[in-house]
Formats: C-alpha cells, structure tokens, sequence
C-alpha cells in the first residue's frame, strides 16, 4: 500500500541511473510518486522508468549532464511541463574524485565540485522559483560523513560535500 504522503507526488531524482539514485528513484515510486529521471545514460534511465512503470507509476526521462545548468534547468522544465510541480528533488548526482593533498590538481576539485556541488545547488536553484511560488515542496542534497570529517586521500571529494551541506544548512 502507498504511503499518502507520497501518493501523486512528483519527484526529480538525479543520478537516477544506477546505485543510490536508481534506488532512490525506485523507492520513491513504490510509495506512489511519478518520477522524473535525470542523468548522462538514457539506456539505463529507460530501463528505470520501465520498473518504475510496472509499478503503475509515471516516469520522465530526462537525460541530464547535472554539471550543465542548462541541461538541468532543461530536466526541471520538463518536469513542470509535464505535471506542473515539482514536490521532491533528489540531488544525488556525484562522482567520487580522490586526491592525497600532495598529488591535488586544480582538475580534481574543478572535476569534483562541478558535480558534487554546483550539479546539486543547480538542481537546487530550478526548482526552488515553482517550490517557493507554490509554499511548499522538499529539496534532498545526498552528501557524506566526509563533509563532517575529512579523510586524507578525499580532499576533493570532502570540499565538495562539505560546501553542498553548508549551503543545505543555509536553505534549511
């Protein structure tokens, strides 16, 4: 049985492709909501909207590069275009980039950042207008313990979910 909580609700879940996100996706579904998919594999966002189908829920494939603020202001349209709301984003999109501090390279934080942080708060600042016009909606940043503490060979990784929390804390 749905939860109504979540019964019609419309989701956006990036990273919605494969571990965490295609998990997320899923759940989320299996409670009642439709959901948007974004994400760089369309095959494998097509094969996650078939399950979230044969759940009788409706899914958006919206393939998405969450490093690319028009591509992810692209997803979010679409999602408004197709059910007119958003209610729940999942920022999940991430890529693990480890660094020592003696091997870090402007590249790894600029590779780590772009989707760790920026694809995030990307995500974050395209939905917020129709949440805010609407006075409600519920926007999830997926970050880590590493934001809380950072271990010697994730320097790159660390700064970039440590800045998504802050400014998570900061939304809050």
């Amino acid at each position: 049985m749905s939860s109504p909580s979540l019964q019609g609700q419309i989701a956006i879940v990036t990273g919605a492709s494969s571990g965490i996100g295609k998990a997320i996706a899923l759940a989320l579904a299996a409670e009642g909501a439709h959901v948007a998919l974004a994400a760089r594999n369309v095959a494998a966002l097509e094969e996650v909207a078939a399950r979230i189908r044969a759940l009788g829920r409706e899914a958006l494939v919206a393939p998405t590069d969450v490093t690319s603020r028009e591509q992810v202001e692209r997803a979010v349209a679409a999602t408004l275009e197709r059910w007119g709301r958003v209610d729940i984003l999942v920022a999940n999109a991430g890529v693990y980039v480890r660094s020592s501090i003696p091997e870090l390279t402007v590249e790894h934080m600029e590779r780590s950042m772009a989707v760790n942080f920026y694809g995030g708060l990307h995500a974050a600042l395209a939905v917020m207008p129709a949440m805010l016009t609407r006075g409600q909606g519920h926007i999830v940043f997926l970050t880590s313990m590493d934001a809380r503490k950072g271990l010697p060979l994730d320097a790159p990784y660390v700064a970039a979910k440590a800045a998504l929390s802050g400014v998570g804390g900061v939304m809050r």
